[in-house]
């Protein structure tokens, strides 16, 4: 067996590892699909506004703060915590614009948005 130089083992826990994360990704995909359904996807929508938001003023809190105010009023976790709302608030919208369509078009934009990224990091800034 050819495994470029991973051991069986390796292998082995790299293909538990990943079974996991589809797992998980499941199970994620599941959650937010109930979610939207529970609450609606308008209300979801606006409530990842909202999130949004949040997270918008946590990084302005954060960036203009000295050490010593960032440590005292926990603006790190403040910061971290809106950003996981806004990383579940994704995955609702994902949720909602699943079509095949949907999917295709937005994974062009997301493409296109990268390749975009990498001319411009090469271009050391440059376009």
């Amino acid at each position: 067996m050819f495994c470029l130089g991973i051991s069986a083992n390796c292998l082995n826990f790299l293909i538990i590892k990943n079974q996991q994360l589809n797992i998980k990704t499941m199970e994620e995909k599941l959650l937010f699909q109930l979610t939207v359904d529970h609450f609606g996807f308008e209300t979801q929508l606006f409530k990842a506004v909202e999130e949004l938001a949040e997270l918008q003023q946590a990084i302005i809190k954060y960036n203009l703060a000295d050490i010593k105010t960032v440590k005292e009023k926990n603006l790190l976790h403040n910061l971290l915590e809106e950003l996981v709302d806004v990383e579940i608030m994704i995955g609702q919208i994902k949720e909602i614009f699943n079509s095949p369509d949907e999917l295709l078009l937005y994974e062009n934009y997301k493409l296109d948005k990268q390749q975009r990224l990498e001319k411009l990091i090469s271009n050391d800034g440059l376009e």
